[in-house]
């Protein structure tokens, strides 16, 4: 273990606090690991760090970094240290070593008392990885050179890649041919033809075959299609093979009619008897037989007429292949056992075997390179018999090859799950089954043949063959025992880091590779008011992501599995009461040293008050304007109300005054006249008595309006029965003759707890406005019900309707549109239903009459 500096107190104080167990730990791992403070000194580093920087520990702990090295200001490590130390961010990147063929990967993790550092050497991994992208070129080449025409399409009928011999086929290069439609620029239909295999394909998921006579294509051919899956074994498109069949074609007529033996053929045909004499040849097949050295009339080679001898005596068609120096052809034998000879049909197959050669190099440089990579692969066929193991995989098994060739590969790979201790599905037969790349789950453990145990990890996939048909399984795993250390030691990290989480005012939330919960901090209580024991191990779909911003989620979430560390958002969010809130959402992928993903961390933030006052601060800065103008409107006009309002009581005193006398004379004058004999003069006499009442009381309601409005309004609510008082209003104020009243009161609508004095005063104000709208007479329905849990009251007349220009101003104060008023009954209306919590709206049309809605809430809104 690397030792401690006595030349920093700090350093050495912050030494004491790493658990022993945990520093054994990380002494024993392969990685470089040290821990710098906020000044930039070494607090820790294990022997691996002393061992790659060529000192002793004493001669930097507790010395600056700086001083020691340098020569890393500036460089890439330099940059990202200060990076991770100032932006409290974590960094990870690849370095260079000493030598230029030595590489590290550097994960760069910043705490409250400074930075770790890890530096794992990625340098195989490396080598693999530009073998692997030269075995993909090597691949690749072997894909163009294959003479058979091959397309990969999508579901859509377009090609996704094509080879060589396709796109030229077609005219363009193999990077145009992408995107076009098969069926417009194979056979220029403006759809698929009815024979098309690949249709077959995408409907049921298997592979077919047609054959296809295709002029633009020069010929006939066999196009088979193949399923081409994802890695979720989901159908993306197919694999489109299509064979020159031209010259089979032409072969089967001629046997058909192989007594006519055209000598136009280009194809050389002769015929032999049972003792091996040429009998016929025609034109094509004299540079044949002059390379055998032979003619027409006399014996074939030896070998040729042993096949005819043994062609003739089982009656049975055979194909042999004959090999020259630059030409490589296909003698396929056909008997005519009645006759006595045999007719035989070459065809030129010299660039066919040039490509199988191809293949055959391609696989053998594949073989060698599966055999060098750092990883243990195991090959096995269809029927899980192992077919090769690399260096890397007979020693991480214990078995050599040669033991377990053809032998099942669960004789080698023999897994159990570590915790339950169960037999795990062997992945050989599921990619079998289902066609498709797996991988283990955690905690699976390899049985080695002496019996000891080693925790791996591992992928299966397919093998396919250039038809798309899967012809094996390919292992590829490895020894994860290192990486459980180290994943042991950083638990411990973790649980610190978790307790400076939970103190952040930021809400911290981690989620598995699942998109499942499986830490949520305080903080993200505080946003979302679901507790760490309601949220965990649950899908934000059932609980903080509506429905709506699912599609943009998911998007996010796919590209932060592929690694993506910018895929950041901010969106509607829902908390546990139902509150759609918008969050800010800062994510970073977790991953592993080998870079795939553990899961994700989130940083979140409510914003919706900030994003409420930026869009209002937006809303002002487009309408300052308008405000403005707005804004001085009002003050003239509360400038005009102020004054209204500081004459509203003493009007109301000085008028109120001389009528409460008039109010009394002319009760005393009605009085009197009771006992006077009836006559026209004593008729005429209370006419006008009541005319003064009329307008006694017309002058009353200016001054209790005027007074209405200018006063503050401190309602009293207590129950009342809305029936009664509109039925006492009715009462009390007669109404015209022409005038028909009709009201409707649902009896559960009548109980209402409000200020009885607001209730009659809106009421009288809109019956008044509603008698005024009808100077020759109509009708006025007055209904009160209930509308969820408001109480609405509705005041309709057949009048003349509202001016357009007016309804803006309707609720105006000094405002109308009659001949004599002063514009404060609908003003005052409007106030004292709003001193209710309540609102006034009206709807109204010219020459049809205007209808009043009176919304009031229940009562426990009412304050």
């Amino acid at each position: 273990m690397a030792k401690r500096s006595g030349k920093s107190k700090k350093a050495d104080e912050r030494f004491e606090g790493i658990d022993q167990k945990i520093a054994e730990i990380l002494e024993s791992i392969k990685d470089s690991f040290y821990v710098l403070d906020l000044e930039w000194n070494f607090v820790y580093a294990n022997k691996k760090t002393t061992d790659f920087v060529g000192k002793e520990a004493e001669d930097f702990v507790g010395k600056n970094f700086w001083k020691i090295f340098p020569k890393h200001v500036g460089s890439p490590l330099g940059v990202n240290l200060v990076s991770a130390m100032e932006n409290r961010e974590i960094r990870k990147f690849e370095m260079p070593g000493k030598y230029a063929d030595v590489w590290y990967e550097v994960t760069i993790y910043p705490s409250t008392e400074g930075i770790t550092v890890i530096a794992t050497n990625i340098t195989d991994r490396k080598k693999v990885e530009q073998e692997l992208r030269q075995a993909k070129k090597d691949w690749e080449r072997t894909f163009d050179s294959v003479p058979d025409f091959v397309a990969l399409l999508d579901t859509e009928y377009r090609i996704i890649r094509a080879n060589r011999a396709m796109a030229q086929q077609l005219g363009v290069t193999p990077e145009k041919a992408i995107g076009l439609f098969c069926y417009k620029c194979v056979h220029e239909l403006d759809n698929p033809p009815d024979f098309c295999p690949h249709a077959q394909t995408m409907k049921d998921g298997k592979e077919h075959q047609a054959e296809v006579h295709e002029p633009r294509l020069g010929g006939d051919f066999l196009v088979t299609t193949t399923p081409l899956k994802d890695e979720q074994g989901r159908m993306v498109g197919s694999v489109h093979i299509a064979r020159n069949i031209t010259e089979t074609k032409l072969r089967e007529h001629a046997i058909k009619n192989v007594a006519k033996f055209p000598l136009e053929n280009p194809n050389p045909i002769f015929r032999l008897d049972e003792k091996g004499v040429i009998l016929y040849g025609n034109a094509a097949s004299e540079s044949l037989l002059s390379v055998w050295n032979t003619k027409v009339g006399e014996h074939a080679p030896e070998h040729i007429t042993r096949v005819v001898a043994n062609v003739l005596a089982s009656n049975a068609r055979t194909e042999l292949e004959e090999a020259f120096v630059a030409t490589t052809l296909s003698l396929f034998f056909v008997p005519v056992t009645l006759e006595g000879y045999v007719n035989i049909y070459a065809n030129d197959i010299t660039e066919r075997k040039k490509a199988e050669k191809s293949l055959r190099e391609s696989e053998q440089r594949w073989a060698t390179t599966l055999a060098s990579i750092g990883d243990a692969v195991i090959a096995t066929d269809t029927f899980c018999k192992i077919t090769f193991m690399n260096r890397e995989a007979e020693e991480l098994t214990g078995w050599a090859q040669s033991e377990v060739l053809q032998k099942p590969v669960k004789t080698v790979f023999n897994i159990v799950n570590e915790q339950t201790r169960l037999e795990v599905e062997n992945p050989v037969e599921r990619v079998l089954r289902e066609g498709i790349v797996v991988g283990l789950a955690n905690h699976t453990i390899l049985i080695r043949k002496d019996s000891s145990e080693v925790p791996i990890d591992d992928s299966g996939a397919p093998i396919k063959d250039k038809e798309g048909k899967t012809i094996g399984v390919v292992l590829v795993f490895r020894d994860i025992t290192e990486r459980k250390k180290v994943d042991a030691s950083l638990k411990e990290a973790t649980n610190q880091l978790e307790l400076q989480i939970k103190k952040m005012p930021i809400g911290c939330i981690v989620w598995d590779k699942d998109f499942k919960v499986i830490s949520w901090n305080p903080a993200g209580e505080t946003i979302f008011g679901y507790s760490a024991k309601d949220i965990i191990g649950k899908h934000p779909y059932g609980t903080i992501v509506p429905k709506e911003a699912q599609s943009v989620v998911e998007e996010i979430w796919r590209r932060l599995l592929e690694g993506d560390e910018t895929a950041n958002s901010a969106n509607d969010t829902l908390t546990k009461d139902g509150k759609l809130i918008t969050c800010s959402w800062s994510n970073t992928p977790l991953k592993r040293e080998d870079n795939s993903i553990l899961g994700v961390l989130s940083m979140v933030q409510d914003i919706t008050e900030r994003k409420e006052a930026e869009e209002k601060l937006e809303e002002y800065r487009n309408n300052l304007e308008k405000l403005v103008e707005e804004r001085t409107h009002q003050l003239k006009d509360s400038e005009r109300l102020a004054a209204i309002g500081a004459t509203a009581g003493m009007v109301g005193h000085d008028i109120r005054n001389p009528l409460q006398a008039i109010i009394g004379d002319v009760y005393l004058a009605k009085t009197e006249l009771v006992s006077i004999p009836e006559s026209d003069e004593k008729k005429n006499v209370l006419d006008s008595l009541e005319g003064i009442e009329k307008n006694i009381d017309y002058i009353n309601k200016i001054v209790a309006d005027l007074q209405d409005f200018a006063r503050p309004l401190n309602p009293h609510v207590e129950a009342a029965d809305l029936k009664l008082i509109i039925e006492e209003l009715l009462a009390q104020h007669s109404l015209p003759k022409n005038i028909k009243v009709t009201l409707k009161v649902e009896d559960e609508a009548r109980k209402i707890v409000a200020d009885r004095t607001y209730i009659n005063r809106i009421m009288y104000n809109l019956v008044n406005n509603g008698v005024q709208a009808m100077p020759k007479g109509g009708k006025l329905t007055l209904c009160v019900f209930k509308e969820a849990n408001d109480t609405i009251i509705t005041v309709k007349d057949t009048g003349v309707g509202i001016p357009e220009a007016a309804k803006d101003k309707l609720f105006t104060p000094m405002f109308t549109t009659k001949s004599k008023g002063q514009g404060f009954g609908l003003p005052v209306v409007k106030r004292m239903t709003e001193a209710l919590r309540g609102t006034v709206t009206f709807e109204s049309k010219e020459g049809e009459g205007t209808t009043f809605i009176v919304r009031l809430p229940k009562p426990k809104n009412i304050r």
